[in-house]
C-alpha cells in the first residue's frame, strides 16, 4: 500500500530463553519461531489492534480490509516471516482518511439522495459529532472516490484543520478536501499497548510449535 513503509515489527528477540532452544534443535527452533512470529500476528496482534483503534476512532466498517492503491489492505500484515528472516511486520496506511468516510450522510449522497446544501454530520470519534450545516457539500474525486469539500471565499483559511486539502485549479479551485486521521497514525497509539498480549501469545505459540516438532528426537 502507498506510504505504508513504517510498520511494527514482530520478531524473535522477544522470546523468552531463544538461545537455549537453538542449542537444543536450531533447524526445529527457526521453524517454530517463523510460525510463531505469523501467528502472533494475524491471530492476535491484528485483532487487538482493529478493536482498540475502534475504540478510538469510527473508521468505516470493512476500511482496515480495503485494499488501496498498492495493493494491499488498509491495515494488515506488512510482509510474513521467514526461516531467513524471523520478522513480520503489521502495517497501516499511512495516508490520512477522507472525512467523507465518517459522514453520517455518505450512503444518501452515493445513492442520489442528499441535496447540496443541506447539513452533513460528521463523527470521527466515538460518541462526538460535528455538523456542518450549510458549508461542506460531497464530491467526486477522479479515483472515484468521495470527498467532503468546503469551498473557501477569497483569502480564507482553516482553522483547528489537520491535513485539508486545497484544490488550486479547475472549477473546484478554492474547495478545501478534509481529512480524518490514518489508520496508521491511531495504530501506533495503541500498538505499544497490545504489544504485551502479542509477545505472550507469541512465546505460546513458540513453545507448542517447539514441543511438536522435538517430540521424537
Amino acid at each position: 500500500m502507498d506510504g505504508c513503509e513504517l510498520s511494527v515489527i514482530i520478531e524473535a528477540v522477544g522470546l523468552r530463553d531463544l538461545k537455549k532452544f537453538y542449542d537444543l534443535a536450531p533447524k526445529e527452533a527457526t521453524q517454530s519461531a517463523r510460525i510463531a512470529i505469523n501467528t502472533a500476528a494475524e491471530r492476535k496482534g491484528l485483532v487487538l489492534a482493529k478493536n482498540a483503534m475502534a475504540m478510538q476512532v469510527n473508521f468505516p466498517r470493512g476500511y482496515f480490509n480495503e485494499v488501496g492503491r498498492g495493493g494491499k489492505p488498509n491495515f494488515g500484515i506488512g510482509h510474513r516471516a521467514t526461516d531467513k528472516n524471523l520478522e513480520a511486520t503489521i502495517a497501516g496506511r499511512q495516508e490520512p482518511t477522507s472525512l467523507a468516510r465518517f459522514a453520517t450522510e455518505r450512503a444518501s449522497f452515493i445513492k442520489g439522495r442528499h441535496a447540496r446544501g443541506t447539513p452533513v454530520t460528521v463523527s470521527v470519534h466515538p460518541g462526538r459529532a460535528q455538523t456542518f450545516k450549510r458549508n461542506a457539500f460531497f464530491l467526486r474525486l477522479k479515483n472515484n472516490n468521495i470527498g467532503l469539500g468546503i469551498r473557501l471565499k477569497d483569502g480564507e483559511s482553516l482553522t483547528n484543520t489537520v491535513g485539508a486539502k486545497i484544490i488550486t485549479d479547475g472549477p473546484l479551485k478554492g474547495v478545501a478536501l478534509l481529512y480524518g486521521p490514518s489508520v496508521d497514525q491511531i495504530f501506533r497509539t495503541v500498538a505499544v499497548d497490545i504489544s504485551p498480549e502479542v509477545l505472550d501469545a507469541l512465546t505460546v505459540e513458540f513453545l507448542r510449535q517447539f514441543e511438536l516438532r522435538t517430540r521424537d528426537l
